[in-house]
């Protein structure tokens, strides 16, 4: 039966449509011969002789009308088999770290909030790429330099560059703009060091252990706010906060590199429908 498949049975039943081998051919931009040959094969796979030769072309015979009404019916199975999945909104399981979420693709999560089929939003990067290798998420968008940690194949497509900022309250006389070289390390609240920034902070510092990790954003803004503490966070939530908070104070970071946002995906339908919209 090996030549019994998808071009087979559409040759067949554009022949039995035109009554014709010529015409069949033009229609299927192939020559005549290759049409017949690929005939007699079907014929020969289905032990049946499907075409009669006529003065005006050709004539389905008996078994070539019994078989034209299983070939469609196969045509029909075998193009819904290998047409690519579909993809949409209702079909996706997302992950996406909690502050790109907030402060760079809120409207495209209140747009389909409803509609995905899983939204898990997480403080942890490491968390969403865990869901992610054991097919729990179809996609994720998270931190580039965490794609260490993401296995078997997948598709990047970087969406942004981000520098990152420094927060204080109100009172602290730092400049617009300034250096890690100026800070005062006792002074600083970041992100536990399972945070790849936080990782990268750590180890710039002579004296990390003297840094404060705190898992929670709310609480360390609020001692930040409070005291002479400070955090190091991305520059589009540093700006976001400064705007809606006068209790706060902004310095953009010029010798700490930028992070990249990116999105994984498995597949490039599911990377596609989502970079249409990011």
């Amino acid at each position: 039966m090996d030549n019994f498949n998808f071009e087979s049975l559409n040759i067949f039943l554009t022949v039995s449509k035109f009554r014709s081998f010529s015409r069949a051919s033009n229609y299927l931009y192939l020559d005549s011969s290759t049409i017949s040959k690929k005939i007699r094969q079907l014929e020969k796979a289905v032990n049946r002789q499907l075409f009669a030769r006529t003065n005006q072309g050709v004539e389905l015979t008996s078994a070539g009308v019994a078989f034209r009404k299983n070939a469609q019916k196969l045509l029909t199975n075998l193009k819904e088999l290998t047409a690519p999945p579909t993809i949409d909104w209702d079909t996706l399981r997302i992950g996406i770290l909690d502050n790109i979420a907030a402060y760079h693709y809120p409207s495209l999560i209140s747009k389909h909030l409803t509609q995905f089929k899983e939204l898990k939003i997480s403080v942890k990067a490491i968390e969403l790429v865990r869901l992610f290798n054991e097919g729990q998420l179809d996609a994720i968008i998270i931190n580039e330099e965490q794609h260490q940690d993401i296995s078997g194949e997948f598709f990047e497509a970087k969406l942004c560059k981000e520098p990152f900022g420094i927060i204080s309250n109100h009172r602290a006389g730092l400049s617009a703009a300034t250096s890690l070289t100026r800070l005062d390390s006792s002074k600083l609240i970041i992100a536990p060091r399972y945070c790849p920034v936080s990782q990268q902070l750590l180890n710039l510092f002579d004296s990390p252990k003297d840094i404060k990790q705190i898992s929670y954003t709310n609480t360390v803004l609020e001692l930040v706010a409070l005291s002479s503490y400070l955090s190091i966070l991305p520059w589009q939530m540093v700006q976001s906060l400064v705007k809606n908070d006068h209790r706060f104070r902004a310095s953009k970071l010029v010798d700490f590199p930028p992070r990249t946002i990116s999105l994984f995906t498995r597949s490039h339908d599911v990377q596609n429908i989502l970079t249409s919209q990011l």
